[in-house]
């Protein structure tokens, strides 16, 4: 008896052992990721409307995936005002947080040409969702950028090829603002058109100009004017004044927000396209509707692409540093983005599969053109 007592008093000594044992060990964590990003664009001058679309994108895109994801990212938000001068600045300022370990913009070319050597030099990851420079990622020198949208080489064909081919121009007006965006653009247009046979006139005003009478006064009739301008407000100007002349000629610019008749865009228009309908609900039912549809988007698709390649170093056990961020954001891959297209970087940090689209003014709205 007092054997089998023991024998029974051993067993439940064991399991209890192997019960405290068990209670003991720690369940596997939830993973939970986050850090701090950056988001730099104009928020007051005179591109401050598409600024203020970039950062309300940028801020939905964080938003969102911190629910789905259970992530804790946050950002820090910069006002460019369109100047190189502030966004290098600006660069200086991120650069010193060392929370920040990746940035959303800068958004415009020239403030990519002055801020990203600074941040180059500190390993910081820069995604731009609209910096179309193509020098931006050839010339070999900022091996920190990276670009949700195609590059002007690829739009100045597409543009160019469509007013030739499309609209059947034979002569085109090509106004550029000045600014390294417009004019490499301009000059990338130029000689596509003419190679087609269209006789081509360049002209070139700056970004402050408000009166263009003069120079709408030389626009003969039958001619297309390709305004490659950076400024909305500005475009909407002169198709106004070009109307006032009683002028009624074919007008193709680089943003749905100018009333031109055609657009060649980097990004799909939100406002169209299906696929987005209840994004698009979700942003205007947050931030109102008085947006471009343009801008937004690849700024969503830009804090994704951080944050997608930030999560993955969580996975893997690895330390989120500015370095580490950028080599992970080199092998993110975004199968079904809200552009309509797999987002994924070739060697020089340019999307893989990047296009532009050729949009029309139809009853106020931009469609897809024929």
């Amino acid at each position: 008896m007092k054997r089998f007592v023991v024998a029974v008093l051993l067993v439940v000594a064991t399991a209890a052992l192997a019960a405290s044992a068990h209670a003991a060990k720690p369940k596997p964590k939830t993973l939970s990721c986050g850090a701090t990003l950056g988001v730099i664009s104009p928020l007051t001058g005179p591109a401050a409307t598409i600024g203020r679309e970039i950062v309300n994108w940028t801020r939905l895109g964080v938003a969102n995936w911190n629910k789905a994801h259970h992530t804790h990212y946050t950002l820090v938000e910069a006002d460019t005002q369109l100047s190189p001068a502030a966004a290098s600045t600006i660069a200086q300022q991120f650069v010193s947080n060392r929370k920040i370990v990746g940035t959303v913009g800068p958004a415009a070319s020239q403030e990519v040409v002055a801020a990203g050597p600074i941040f180059n030099r500190a390993h910081l990851a820069v995604v731009s969702p609209t910096a179309t420079l193509t020098s931006l990622t050839t010339d070999g020198k900022l091996h920190n950028f990276f670009r949700v949208v195609a590059r002007d080489d690829a739009q100045a064909p597409t543009a160019a090829n469509y007013i030739a081919g499309k609209l059947h121009a034979k002569r085109v007006m090509i106004i550029d603002d000045q600014s390294s965006f417009s004019t490499g653009l301009a000059a990338s247009a130029a000689p596509i058109l003419q190679k087609a046979g269209v006789t081509v006139d360049r002209e070139s005003v700056a970004q402050t100009a408000t009166d263009f009478a003069s120079l709408i006064a030389t626009i003969t009739p039958g001619d297309v004017v390709f305004l490659t301008w950076q400024l909305p407000a500005n475009i909407k100007l002169f198709i106004q004044q070009l109307h006032a002349q009683n002028k009624s000629n074919q007008t193709f610019a680089t943003t749905f927000d100018g009333g031109t008749d055609f657009v060649s865009s980097f990004s799909i228009n939100v406002h169209t396209y299906a696929p987005d309908a209840a994004l698009a609900r979700q942003y205007e039912a947050k931030y109102g509707t008085n947006y471009t549809g343009q801008f937004g988007p690849p700024s969503y698709v830009s804090a994704q692409v951080l944050m997608s390649g930030i999560d993955a170093l969580c996975a893997a056990g690895k330390a989120i540093t500015r370095p580490n961020v950028i080599a992970a954001v080199r092998k993110v891959r975004i199968p079904n983005s809200i552009l309509g297209r797999t987002i994924a970087f070739d060697a020089r940090g340019d999307i893989t599969n990047g296009k532009f689209y050729i949009y029309k003014l139809s009853s106020g709205k931009y469609v897809p053109a024929p």
